[in-house]
């Protein structure tokens, strides 16, 4: 078994499971503490949805049942893991689901004071599949988080997980500390130098570290910064990048680049020590049971979205997919939940078509972010305001 640790954040619906999972994945980012997180779990949810107003999430979420697909290709995730996970898990998971589970080492337990019946389930599925249980957390939506024990399990009280709400305090604190230690004695040396020394081609860029040195005390990748991060490169060099950043950053290096390798760090894919290439997609218009592609015409931009059926695609799938060829008379927008290996992909593609320009739909930001260009009057980096469509 993989001995990475893999952290599963367990327990009810409406405990506050997706916003604490958020909070902690930017907590150690903020530390530098390398890691992966996985949605275990079809409902649509990702952490676009912890940034954006209900009325955006509401729109775009788009839920799915449970499936083996789903369940075998997370439980594929897991168990391939490179660096340390956390794990967001759903609040019903049935039997067929444990596989999951036994990918994991650890749980942290998110429950309610008030129903004793699904803290006991919850204790039971972790005991189980010999999950260590590394904290017991109880949720409330009023008052303030206390702390109970420290030792040899975290266990308190923690208030007002809500989405759009800083989450804060002594006990959110000691979780970060703690996971911090745990992930950060997992590893030998800088895991970070380890994979970018090994990356299939110089030079390789990690672009959280790469931001402050080009944009001091700035944390977050803004558009209208990738015409500087581009210049710095050469669009005739092979590139390898590593790190975690919006599928819009990624596909523009893979659009600057072409058509010279590119390769992109997924920490799923043990296999291929972590290194992808954007995978071969070819035209054309059979269908997929896996992946649906749907394309609609606007007065100045196509809209292409995307729908993986089960919530979840496997790299090795992709080359069966069948791409619609589009009208070559307006720019394209990429929409949709999909890996970045996919965005990339798709962005690769459909500059062989030479539209005027690509774009990749971010939620946060109500727009489309250009990340190729072959007309004056839009540049990398301009946000193109997103039509309202159908899904």
């Amino acid at each position: 078994m993989n001995q990475l640790p893999a952290i599963i954040i367990g327990g009810p619906p409406h405990a506050g499971k997706s916003v604490l999972f958020h909070a902690l994945t930017k907590a150690l980012r903020e530390c530098g503490i390398a890691h992966h997180t996985v949605r275990a779990n079809p409902d649509g949810e990702g952490n676009w949805s912890q940034e954006v107003d209900e009325t955006t999430v509401k729109r775009l979420r788009v839920k799915a049942e449970w499936s083996d697909e789903f369940t075998l290709g997370s439980s594929r995730d897991i168990e391939h893991r490179l660096l340390p996970m956390l794990i967001d898990m759903g609040g019903k998971p049935k039997d067929a689901q444990n596989t999951i589970f036994q990918q994991c080492t650890h749980a942290l337990l998110l429950l309610h004071q008030n129903d004793p019946q699904t803290a006991t389930f919850w204790h039971a599925l972790a005991e189980e599949n010999h999950l260590q249980l590394f904290a017991l957390l109880y949720s409330e939506r009023q008052g303030d988080s206390v702390i109970t024990q420290t030792s040899p399990v975290i266990q308190g009280t923690i208030t007002h997980l809500e989405r759009h709400q800083p989450v804060q305090g002594q006990l959110f604190d000691l979780l970060v500390e703690r996971i911090v230690a745990l992930f950060s004695s997992s590893l030998p040396g800088d895991p970070d130098k380890i994979y970018l020394d090994n990356a299939p081609t110089k030079p390789a860029i990690h672009v959280e570290r790469t931001l402050p040195m080009l944009f001091p005390n700035t944390k977050e990748w803004e558009p209208a910064m990738l015409p500087t991060l581009l210049v710095q490169l050469s669009s005739d060099d092979m590139l390898s990048v590593y790190g975690k950043g919006p599928h819009w950053l990624y596909s523009a290096l893979a659009a600057w680049t072409t058509p010279q390798p590119f390769y992109q760090f997924d920490p799923r894919f043990d296999m291929l020590n972590g290194w992808l290439q954007p995978p071969s997609l070819h035209f054309g218009t059979s269908a997929s049971p896996d992946i649906q592609f749907k394309a609609q015409e606007y007065a100045d931009a196509i809209i292409l979205t995307v729908d993986i059926r089960t919530k979840h695609l496997d790299y090795f799938q992709a080359d069966s997919f069948a791409c619609p060829p589009l009208s070559t008379t307006r720019g394209l927008i990429i929409d949709g939940q999909i890996p970045s290996w996919l965005s990339t992909a798709l962005v690769r593609l459909y500059m062989q078509q030479e539209l005027p320009w690509i774009a990749c739909h971010y939620p946060p930001l109500h727009g489309a972010v250009i990340v190729q260009s072959r007309i004056d009057s839009r540049s990398i980096g301009d946000l193109f305001p997103m039509p309202l469509h159908e899904y």
